[in-house]
């Protein structure tokens, strides 16, 4: 559904197979909103000491910065959209927090010696020298849940994941690591059999054509395990370990204990909706994509009566015709068929025997579904809002994107939770670990020379020990983003309960700054104040005028009372108009000077 597919095999030559991309909007505009929590915010996670900790050399701040810069160089936020994606659609999302080096290049420029030296001036020559090191960096990858292979009964023993390598790539990082590597083992491999049965599973699940690989190019089929080994009789072997083997028959990497000291595996996983007791969950658009092929077929059956109504099913007979090779090409709109002696009259040469209709319940069945199917695949929630059962005003219109359900906060909080979280800890933990191979000029760049120097001077372990339970992570972009409308909604319900007493809107005037009070509103809305404030020829911002006296704001209380609820009262009289609020009828009272 997601790669508009289905099976039309059914349909006669003639009839119409159209796709409605229902799936691939829903689950784009689903990622699209996780995304832009991350995008249009500054900032979007926090590192904070757990209560009684000390704080050492690596402070919260020291760490956002590094752990930030290595995100930035995974390509974190495309990392999370393919995740969430997968997510929706295959039911967990699953990333592999680990590291790689890479080749950092600089370049420096020599002068190049004359080869002569004579009399006459010699043109300046340079050389461009490139120098090549390599550095430590963060890697995130996405892994497919149909090569992802947890523990079956949920207890989490043992995590396997199958990956197809390059032989090439595999015996240079087996050259490179021959104390972990069986180099000669790698090096007799051969071309895995399935290879080619993966790439098309691959293919079609991506939506692209398959490519023919050369036959040099040699790809191997690799099962990495993590987790506790038993033996052939069940008993403990060895825990908390990974070995790896190729092909099902060679080991390339023997039962090692965990590399990593957080003592985990490099894997965090987590569903978007989840089953209790569940080891794969369910995907939030299983459900859709049932719906999506019925509504493909409503829409199929209403097209097909559409165009019958117009073109119908005719009969025409040529034996009738003085000239049968009239009607070769067609017959086209105003032609006139002359008929031979064999037309009886009263018969007709050309006569439309069926026509097309629309049934009269179709529409009503075509809405039905996509109601359902908006509803399962928390598209109503999410992208296009909900609005009160009252007139509709126009700063409802401009949120109405960021109204959110219930349901839909709750999957905001647990994705962040339970997997940006996890993501973050885990990617701050093997970054720690490694500190040691980064880019020594890039962290100076970061955080300082004094400060990278001092951190660097540490051994791996003394860092590792002040940050392994000193931080907690916090992600709040994706529900800064969903509680924006919320926020408005309190200054909204505030406002109208103020404004429905005298009383109240007195008390309000005397303790609160109602210019305040709409910028407030105005940035729940997204909206830059700094834009739109009144400013001097200059450019300047304007000085706000005295407050009243209070005596004034007094007499003045009733005249704003009544704007105010004469503004907020609609044609319903239920709600206010917040275009007459936004407009000054909350902050410019009758008989006032303007605030």
């Amino acid at each position: 559904m997601f790669n508009m597919r289905q099976d039309f095999s059914n349909k006669k030559p003639g009839q119409s197979t159209e796709f409605i991309p229902k799936i691939g909007n829903a689950v784009n505009k689903f990622v699209n909103f996780f995304k832009q929590g991350l995008v249009d915010n500054t900032s979007w996670f926090s590192i904070e000491l757990e209560p009684g900790v000390t704080p050492g050399l690596i402070t919260p701040d020291i760490a956002e910065k590094i752990l930030g810069d290595q995100l930035k160089k995974a390509k974190f936020t495309t990392h999370l959209e393919d995740a969430l994606q997968t997510g929706a659609l295959q039911s967990l999302m699953i990333s592999k927090v680990h590291g790689e080096m890479v080749d950092k290049s600089t370049f420096r420029t020599e002068d190049v010696e004359p080869e002569e030296e004579d009399s006459f001036e010699v043109e300046r020559k340079v050389k461009l020298i490139k120098e090549t090191k390599k550095v430590w960096q963060l890697r995130l990858d996405n892994v497919r849940p149909e090569n992802y292979y947890p523990d079956p009964t949920g207890d989490n023993l043992f995590k396997i994941e199958e990956t197809f390598l390059d032989h090439y790539s595999l015996v240079e990082t087996a050259k490179a690591n021959k104390d972990v590597f069986n180099y000669s083992a790698v090096k007799d491999l051969r071309q895995s059999s399935d290879a080619n049965f993966q790439d098309s599973k691959l293919s079609r699940e991506t939506d692209q054509n398959m490519m023919q690989e050369p036959k040099w190019r040699k790809r191997i089929r690799i099962t990495e395990f993590w987790g506790t080994l038993l033996n052939d009789d069940g008993e403990l072997q060895m825990e908390n370990c990974m070995y790896a083997i190729a092909d099902d028959k060679t080991i390339i990497i023997d039962p090692r204990p965990n590399e990593y000291w957080h003592g985990e595996d490099p894997y965090v996983v987590s569903p978007i909706l989840r089953i209790s007791q569940s080891v794969w969950h369910t995907a939030i658009m299983d459900t859709p994509a049932r719906l999506n092929a019925a509504q493909n077929e409503l829409f199929n059956l209403m097209l097909d009566g559409g165009i019958m109504s117009v073109w119908g099913i005719n009969q025409i007979n040529p034996e009738k015709l003085a000239d049968p090779t009239q009607i070769d090409d067609g017959i086209p709109a105003g032609t006139t068929l002359v008929g031979n002696s064999q037309l009886l009259p009263g018969e007709k040469i050309f006569e439309r025997v069926s026509t097309g209709q629309i049934p009269s319940d179709a529409n009503n069945m075509y809405n039905l579904t996509e109601k359902e199917l908006n509803a399962s695949s928390f598209e109503n929630s999410y992208s296009m809002g909900t609005v009160a059962d009252r007139q509709v005003k126009a700063t409802e219109i401009v949120a109405a994107n960021q109204a959110q359900s219930g349901v839909f906060a709750g999957l905001v909080k647990a994705i962040e939770e339970n997997f940006v979280n996890e993501i973050l800890r885990k990617s701050w933990l093997t970054c720690c670990q490694m500190m040691n191979d980064m880019d020594e000029d890039r962290l100076n760049s970061l955080i300082g020379e004094d400060a990278a120097q001092a951190i660097l001077a540490l051994s791996p372990e003394e860092r590792f020990a002040q940050t392994v339970s000193g931080f907690k992570f916090r992600t709040y972009g994706m529900s800064e983003t969903l509680n924006k409308m919320s926020e408005f909604r309190k200054m909204e319900a505030l406002l109208r309960t103020i404004a429905a007493s005298p009383d109240l809107l007195m008390k309000f005037n005397q303790t609160f700054d109602m210019g305040k009070t709409l910028e407030e509103m105005m940035r729940s809305l997204d909206i830059d104040v700094s834009k739109i404030k009144i400013t001097n020829e200059a450019g300047q911002p304007t000085q706000a005028a005295p407050e009243l006296p209070l005596s004034a704001q007094e007499g003045a209380g009733g005249d704003m009372m009544s704007q105010i609820a004469q503004g907020m009262a609609g044609s319903s009289g239920q709600g206010a108009p917040m275009e007459q609020i936004l407009s000054g009828g909350m902050t410019t009272p009758m008989g006032t000077e303007t605030r």
